[in-house]
C-alpha cells in the first residue's frame, strides 16, 4: 500500500510539471486581461490558495499590467487542481512553488488593470444638504472594447450596504432621496458580468452637509427684517433672527460677533431663533453671522456660516439738534432786538421831524361876522432877503391875561390890533 502511494504522488508531480510547462491562459474572459486561470491542458488552478501575489505574477506574464483582484470563482464543488505559491517577484507562474491536490473553494480568478473596464462614477451634486436628493451614476460606456462585454450588473456599496442594478446601455443610476447623515461616506461602484463575476471598485466620497442658515435684523419699530447694513440709534433695541430649512432636524443656533472671539447659542424652535438686544450700545456695532448645529449618530454636524449682517450704532439726534435749536433761537432773539431798536429809533426821528417850528411872535386873529377876509401883517423874516418873490407870513395871536380889546367903527369895518 505504501509503495502504491508513492507511485501516485510521483505521477501527480509529473502531471503538475507538465502542466506548468504547457503554458497558462484565461478562460471565461471578461476582457483579454480578466477571467478564470487555467493551464493550456485544461488543468485548473485552486482558488483557495490564490492571492494577489500569484495574480501579480500572472498579469506581468500576460503583459496585462498590475493585478486588480484575485479571488476564487465558480462553484465550490471539489476538483483536482494545482496549488501555486509565489512571492510576487517571479517572471512567470512556472517559477512559483506548486503542488497538486483536491480543491474545494473554486477556481482561481484574476483581474488585471490593462483594458479592464473601470466604471466612471459621478455624483450630482457631490455635496448635498441634509434632506436633499443625490444621484450616483456608474458608467462603462466609454470602454474601448465595449463590444466584448455583455449587459452585466452594477453594484454600489457603502460599508456593508450593497445596492444592485442591472446595466442599461452599460450604465446605471442610483438615486437617493431625503439624504441623512448616515448616507455620508465613501461609495464604491463595481461592474459585474454574469460570468465569471468580477467587479472593478472605484471609490468616491459623498458629503452630506447642513444648509446655510439665514440671518436678518429687525429695527425697534419692527417691519421688514433686513439682511443688509442696518443703522440703529444708540439706546434703541434690535433683534437678530436666525432660521434654517425645515427639512433638517431641530438643533442649535450659534451667533458670532466680529468684535468677540466667543459666540452665544440658543436652541432652535421651529427651525429658528431670535437674539434680542434691548438697549443698543456702541460696543454692539459690528458684523454678525450665525451657524446651525445638529447632533446625531454620536457626531456634531455644523452648517456653513451664514451671510454677514452689518449693524451700525449711531448717535441719537436730540443732543445734536438741541444746540442747533438754541443757537438758532438766540440768533432770532438778537435779530428781533436789533429790528425793534431800529424801529424805535426811526419813530423818534419821525416824531422829531414832524414837530412845529418855534414861533417868534404871536398873531392875534379875530373872526368877524361881517368880514369874509382877514388882514395879515408881515412879520420879520429873520434875515431873509426882502426882495424875495414870495413874502413870508406869520399869524400871531396876541395873548393877554384877562381881556381882549375890540374896537368897532361906525361903518361895520373890523379892526384888528396887532401887538
Amino acid at each position: 500500500m505504501e509503495r502504491q502511494h508513492w507511485m501516485h504522488c510521483s505521477y501527480f508531480i509529473t502531471v503538475v510539471l507538465f502542466a506548468l510547462n504547457d503554458g497558462i491562459r484565461l478562460s471565461d474572459k471578461i476582457t483579454e486581461c480578466a477571467g478564470r486561470v487555467e493551464f493550456s491542458n485544461m488543468s485548473r488552478v485552486c482558488g483557495g490558495d490564490w492571492s494577489l501575489k500569484e495574480a501579480e505574477v500572472l498579469c506581468r506574464q500576460l503583459s496585462c499590467g498590475k493585478a486588480e483582484a484575485a479571488r476564487p470563482i465558480g462553484s465550490d464543488s471539489p476538483f483536482e487542481g494545482i496549488r501555486l505559491k509565489c512571492t510576487g517577484k517571479e517572471s512567470s507562474l512556472t517559477n512559483c512553488e506548486s503542488s497538486g491536490g483536491t480543491c474545494s473553494q473554486g477556481d482561481a480568478g484574476v483581474v488585471c488593470s490593462h483594458d479592464f473596464p473601470k466604471p466612471v462614477i459621478s455624483v450630482v451634486p457631490p455635496g448635498v444638504n441634509w434632506g436633499g436628493t443625490i444621484s450616483i451614476t456608474c458608467d462603462i460606456s466609454k470602454f474601448k472594447k465595449i463590444s466584448e462585454l455583455t449587459q452585466g450588473v452594477f453594484k454600489l456599496t457603502k460599508n456593508s450596504i450593497e445596492i444592485k442594478q442591472s446595466s442599461v446601455s452599460h450604465k446605471a443610476i442610483f438615486t437617493e432621496s431625503k439624504v441623512k447623515f448616515e448616507d455620508k461616506g465613501q461609495y464604491q461602484c463595481c461592474y459585474k458580468e454574469t460570468s465569471p463575476g468580477f467587479c472593478s471598485p472605484v471609490s468616491f466620497t459623498v458629503t452630506v452637509d447642513l444648509p446655510v442658515p439665514s440671518l436678518c435684523v429687525s429695527p425697534p419699530a419692527g417691519g421688514h427684517c433686513s439682511s443688509d447694513t442696518v443703522h440703529i440709534t444708540r439706546g434703541d433695541s434690535f433683534v437678530l433672527h436666525c432660521s434654517v430649512s425645515s427639512d433638517v432636524p431641530e438643533g442649535l443656533f450659534l451667533l458670532w460677533f466680529s468684535g468677540s472671539n466667543s459666540s452665544v447659542h440658543q436652541p432652535s424652535v421651529n427651525h429658528s431663533t431670535s437674539f434680542h438686544f434691548p438697549v443698543s450700545q456702541s460696543q454692539h456695532q459690528g458684523q454678525y453671522s450665525c451657524v446651525y448645529q445638529v447632533t446625531g449618530a454620536g457626531h456634531t454636524y455644523t452648517s456653513p456660516i451664514s451671510a454677514v449682517v452689518n449693524v451700525i450704532v449711531k448717535k441719537p439726534l436730540l443732543p445734536i439738534i438741541l444746540p442747533v435749536v438754541a443757537v438758532s433761537l438766540l440768533l432770532l432773539v438778537l435779530i428781533g432786538l436789533y429790528l425793534l431798536h431800529r424801529r424805535r429809533r426811526r419813530h423818534v426821528v419821525e416824531l422829531t421831524n414832524s414837530a412845529p417850528a418855534p414861533m417868534n411872535a404871536l398873531n392875534r386873529y379875530e373872526d368877524s361876522d361881517d368880514e369874509d377876509d382877514a388882514d395879515y401883517v408881515n412879520a420879520p423874516n429873520g434875515g431873509e432877503d426882502e426882495d424875495s418873490e414870495e413874502p413870508d407870513y406869520v399869524n400871531v395871536t396876541a395873548v393877554h391875561d384877562n381881556d381882549i380889546v375890540e374896537i368897532y367903527g361906525g361903518d361895520n369895518d373890523s379892526i384888528y390890533q396887532n401887538c
